[in-house]
């Protein structure tokens, strides 16, 4: 396991033991059950009816070439709500994606995921996300997924309006 103070210097990115939301530590234990004595699950074993409520905070993205770019396979209600845009079936690479995700370190949380192939936390406080209306606190927590190698990243995504007490819901 990392140290916190050995990672805290490379912020926004956490151990994901860091997380405060009931929400993403939900989501890591139910990865950690599937992965079992694996180094992650598959992306075979992500199911719809496994993620449950979760769904709904929930990203899939497909790695394409080792993470030369990656693709939105399932976005949930969460993030599309709060980006008011739904990416499903896009790739961080077209321009107006692209122009979101950079702003908010995403390439940067995937790659990290990708070359490391551990769960990361991700923890914002802001006020102003190149002009779309986020709510000030978000944590997300991005889990490998793949036979071998990365080749999909399970996320999960929530937010807490300042001064909200905490992340227990969205």
């Amino acid at each position: 396991m990392r140290s916190a103070a050995a990672v805290i210097d490379k912020a926004p990115f956490f151990p994901v033991e860091m997380a405060e939301s009931a929400i993403i530590r939900r989501g890591h234990e139910y990865w950690h059950a599937l992965k079992g004595e694996r180094a992650f699950p598959s992306r075979e074993m992500i199911t719809l009816r496994g993620l449950r409520d979760l769904a709904k905070y929930a990203t899939l993205i497909k790695v394409i070439e080792g993470g030369r770019d990656y693709e939105f396979r399932l976005v949930g209600d969460v993030p599309v709500a709060a980006v008011g845009k739904n990416f499903r079936g896009r790739r961080l690479s077209e321009p107006d994606v692209l122009r979101v995700m950079e702003s908010n370190y995403r390439r940067q949380f995937y790659d990290m995921v990708v070359r490391t192939a551990e769960p990361w936390l991700f923890k914002s406080r802001m006020v102003d996300h190149i002009g779309l209306n986020l709510p000030v606190h978000s944590e997300t927590v991005y889990l490998p997924l793949g036979e071998g190698d990365v080749d999909h990243l399970l996320g999960f995504t929530v937010f807490a309006a300042e001064g909200a007490g905490g992340y227990a819901v969205s």
